[in-house]
Formats: structure tokens, C-alpha cells, sequence
């Protein structure tokens, strides 16, 4: 990510179509390492397993 400096990075979390969720470290990493704006996109969250944390 460094390498590129994008101005906007977007996480889906969960993922469609797995509904894998992304852990709130992951989500915490790119927001530090992250330059321009960070968006967390929670569209497919009723998809996510149940016991899933949520960013």
C-alpha cells in the first residue's frame, strides 16, 4: 500500500460473496499506515457470521 499512496482505500467488510469480516486489527493497520481516506464499507453485514466482531 505504501508503495502505491492511494488517496482512498475501501474495505468491505464482510466480503461479498464469502461474508468473511475483516478483524478490527486489520481495519486499525490501514487506518495507520493510510495516508489519504479510509472508508469501511459494512454493506453485506447481515451476511457476516453472527459471532463476527464488527470494525
Amino acid at each position: 500500500m505504501r508503495a502505491a499512496d492511494p488517496d482512498v482505500i475501501i474495505l468491505c467488510t464482510p466480503n461479498n460473496p464469502t461474508g468473511t469480516p475483516l478483524g478490527l486489527d486489520v481495519v486499525e493497520a490501514v487506518y495507520e499506515a493510510a495516508r489519504g481516506i479510509v472508508i469501511v464499507d459494512e454493506a453485506y453485514q447481515e451476511f457476516a457470521p453472527h459471532d463476527a466482531p464488527r470494525p
